[in-house]
């Protein structure tokens, strides 16, 4: 995945956290430097109410339809955080039924469609270019219900400045258990089915889109996320100062498993403490992947019969949508009476894929029928 992509990407999920460090920077200078920061003050704590007001409508139907965990306030305010405010005042005010279950479906799918929304943004950058079977450049993005995978504050304690470690980002196994890294205890394909991808999934996930936290660093410093392999980069994916608390939604590659690097022996993803001192604890919460986009068996499927009066023609039904046209079929609803047949392809009005088959009867003493046969290729 491009560097410039990945930027671009990080910049569109991340405008809560630059908004934050531009009121960081407001000093107790002019009358309207001060105002400024006023307005600022206001408006983040106008954010911070209605995060909290999500929260609390949000929280007890995921307690009650089985998705919640200790750490799940904390990791969808992270991601609320960086959403743009008139966003936030649509997912206040969105309408919830009286089954939890039904509901909590609902606002998952609501997440994942923000996170789709700010890929398709970041997906026109001009160093994002569509290559089929590329494993770079042409990806298939799945977004996922937010799951927490690292949590340093739970195991593996804080890291060290020049101090590398490497982390899975994606299950394998049904009974893969997050907790093993800070994550939510309980099997992958339960707790978060999000992350779990069955072994027969070749090649797995070749990113991860992760916001990545750092809590209670002791000095200035910054993270480094990759694959894993040596060399190290040298980009940031979150720089910080002393005592702050920052997060950043970024891609990270995969280290696919194989090989050996700064940190040891190469998983999913390294994060590396980039600094001369002190120590940090890192948080990571998976919101999406990345998948190659390759072909699979082609699928097909015939649409339901049109019928026509006698001696007609007859339009048959359009494709669904990701369909395409690739054939039809035509015949008379009782043959007893059939004396002459004649039918020839016809496009509806509108552009392929869109037309539909239809069929152009003579002699036809009995209604005629018309279906069109679509098909697709699925890929992945």
């Amino acid at each position: 995945m491009s560097v410039k992509y990945s930027r671009a990407l990080s910049l569109i999920l991340t405008g809560a956290t630059l908004m934050a460090m531009s009121m960081a920077t407001v000093g107790a200078g002019s009358v309207d430097e001060r105002t400024s920061g006023d307005k600022l003050h206001r408006a983040n704590a106008e954010r911070r109410s209605i995060v909290n007001q999500i929260l609390n409508r949000w929280e007890p139907l995921a307690a009650q339809s089985g998705g919640h965990y200790a750490a799940w306030r904390e990791v969808f305010a992270s991601q609320l955080d960086t959403f743009d405010f008139e966003v936030l005042l649509r997912l206040n005010d969105l309408k919830l039924s009286e089954d939890p279950r039904a509901s909590y479906t609902r606002i998952e799918q609501v997440m994942r469609g923000a996170q789709v929304r700010a890929f398709e943004v970041a997906r026109k950058a001009p160093a994002f270019a569509l290559k089929f079977g590329s494993t770079t450049s042409d990806q298939v993005f799945v977004p996922i219900t937010p799951c927490r995978i690292v949590d340093t504050r739970s195991v593996g304690g804080p890291i060290a400045a020049g101090t590398t470690r490497n982390y899975l980002f994606y299950a394998d196994k049904s009974d893969n258990d997050w907790s093993a890294q800070g994550g939510p205890p309980g099997s992958a394909s339960s707790v978060c089915p999000g992350t779990y991808f069955s072994a027969a999934l070749t090649p797995g996930p070749s990113a991860a889109v992760v916001t990545l936290t750092v809590v209670a660093p002791s000095a200035a410093g910054n993270w480094i996320a990759w694959g894993g392999a040596a060399p190290k980069p040298t980009i940031s994916a979150l720089n910080w100062n002393a005592g702050d608390i920052a997060a950043n939604t970024t891609i990270v590659p995969s280290g696919n498993r194989s090989g050996t690097g700064p940190g040891g022996g190469v998983l999913d993803f390294a994060v590396s403490y980039n600094g001369p001192s002190g120590q940090a604890h890192l948080v990571a919460d998976v919101v999406g992947y990345m998948i190659q986009n390759t072909a699979s068996q082609l699928d097909c499927l015939q649409t339901g019969e049109s019928l026509g009066p006698v001696g007609t023609r007859v339009v048959a039904p359009a494709c669904p949508a990701g369909y395409a046209l690739t054939g039809g079929n035509c015949r008379a609803d009782d043959p007893v009476f059939l004396s002459y047949i004649w039918f020839a392809s016809e496009y509806q009005v509108g552009a392929f894929p869109q037309a539909a088959w239809s069929c152009a009867y003579v002699g036809v003493q009995s209604k005629s029928v018309a279906s069109s046969i679509c098909c697709r290729v699925p890929g992945r």
